[in-house]
């Protein structure tokens, strides 16, 4: 696997700094839980089992896990911040199970054994549609569609344009690469250390290699501000299984805060206190 392609085209994205972690053990990936990010992308060996109801990773040369060894890490990661997921590897079906059961936002994996070739130009085409304001959708189906139409590369593998797949959580938009820039970390005091961690906001955690390789953080400057306060009145009771309000509770029962409707620049604008004037 020629994962220094993949660097590149990560190091090329707009207003991010990306960091690696190469083929990490488990112990290395405490940043999960201690830090804010929003994009996972993993670029590697993967493996689906029982049925495709669960996923393995090979994080190293010697480390296979089943994904569901770090559901807690990974749900820690969700409650942070974690808003999509990207894994670049073979067979993922198994991934995607497990990762819709721990209610992550947006998800995307392939389907079957994926030629290197084929997931390096996916991960480019998407990568910059995205980046240039596509939706998450249009991104993915325009690299798809080239792919298919314009390098050809079915020719070399038969149906590799249908390997990328979507797993979405209903309950939650599909963010903008525009709302991930503008993310506002949450900061539980105002140390010089949490003053630099909620303008630098760690957006994306990545693995890949020819076992594993993994990418910790892409962070993206961040502006403060926020358009929750504190001392504003609700105007109504927070709802269940939607996230229209800071205040409404999700699926997991967590209040949904920075991923609500509410709080997404750019996106709907429900009036969630007293005095919005919307």
């Amino acid at each position: 696997m020629d994962v220094d392609r993949d660097r590149r085209v990560l190091n090329s994205l707009p207003n991010a700094e990306v960091v690696f972690l190469d083929q990490p053990n488990l112990a290395e990936l405490t940043p999960l839980w201690e830090q804010s990010w929003q994009i996972l992308f993993f670029a590697g060996h993967s493996s689906s089992n029982n049925n495709t109801q669960s996923g393995l990773l090979q994080i190293n040369p010697y480390e296979t896990i089943d994904i569901q060894k770090l559901k807690n890490t990974l749900a820690k990661a969700v409650y942070n911040g974690l808003e999509l997921a990207i894994f670049n590897s073979c067979d993922g079906l198994g991934l995607g199970f497990n990762l819709a059961d721990l209610q992550l936002p947006q998800a995307i994996i392939m389907r079957e054994p994926v030629p290197d070739e084929v997931a390096q130009e996916f991960l480019k085409f998407f990568l910059q549609a995205y980046a240039n304001g596509e939706t998450l959708y249009q991104a993915v189906k325009e690299a798809k569609a080239k792919i298919q139409e314009l390098y050809h590369l079915e020719q070399k593998a038969p149906g590799s344009s249908w390997l990328p797949v979507i797993c979405q959580n209903l309950a939650v938009n599909p963010p903008l690469w525009s709302d991930l820039t503008n993310y506002t970390s949450k900061a539980p005091n105002f140390s010089l250390q949490s003053l630099w961690k909620t303008i630098f906001s760690p957006i994306l955690l990545w693995a890949g290699g020819a076992f594993a390789f993994l990418l910790l953080g892409l962070f993206i400057f961040n502006t403060f501000g926020g358009r929750q306060s504190p001392i504003l009145e609700p105007v109504r009771k927070p709802l269940i299984g939607v996230c229209e309000c800071p205040y409404d509770i999700d699926t997991m029962g967590r209040e949904c805060g920075n991923k609500s409707a509410y709080s997404r620049p750019g996106g709907t604008t429900p009036v969630c206190y007293r005095g919005d004037g919307r």
